[in-house]
């Protein structure tokens, strides 16, 4: 009975996560550019699907120092300003 219980609890979660993103236009590994040593950088673009063409953009940045760290770990934040109605370019 645990046992199907927590099944039942983690299907839910991954649900809803489904549901959530239904609205969501996400564009990953969009190319902006070069860095100095050649590399292709990449950002994703995240906007809600609302059929408005033109959206007030926000800049997400996520750090690193161009060294470490990813714009996935913005996800999140990047999600919830598009919500609010941005078009969101996380770097």
């Amino acid at each position: 009975m645990k046992l199907f219980v927590i099944v039942m609890i983690l299907f839910h979660c991954f649900l809803g996560s489904l549901w959530a993103q239904r609205d969501m236009n996400i564009e990953r590994h969009v190319c902006y550019g070069q860095g100095d040593n050649g590399q292709d950088l990449y950002m994703i673009v995240v906007e809600q699907k609302d059929g408005k063409s033109f959206k007030p953009a926000c800049i997400a940045i996520h750090g690193g120092a161009w060294s470490g760290g990813e714009a996935e770990g913005f996800m999140f934040q990047s999600e919830y300003m598009a919500r609010q109605g941005f078009k969101v370019f996380n770097i």
